[in-house]
């Protein structure tokens, strides 16, 4: 599983930044909670925007390319509760 994200400190280019979900997380995973994730050498928290079940069909709609060894996993979801 991948989600979008916006992270609270940083912008972000039109689609948001990608993660992946590690599968201990899976089940806990909602739109608008915050999780934690890495941006260059620091861990952030960021908002989940959209969460996308197959990368491939999310790369074909939005015209992208994403190598799966290139994407970073989130570390820990901050609160369950959803703000969106």
């Amino acid at each position: 599983m991948y989600i979008l994200t916006s992270p609270f400190t940083k912008t972000f280019d039109t689609l948001g930044l990608l993660y992946f979900v590690p599968d201990f997380l899976v089940s806990q995973i909602k739109e608008g909670i915050i999780v934690e994730s890495p941006i260059w050498t620091k861990i952030e928290n960021a908002i989940i925007l959209k969460i996308i079940d197959n990368l491939e069909d999310f790369c074909n709609k939005n015209n992208v390319k994403i190598s799966e060894d290139k994407i970073r996993s989130i570390t820990w979801i901050v609160t369950e509760r959803q703000f969106i």
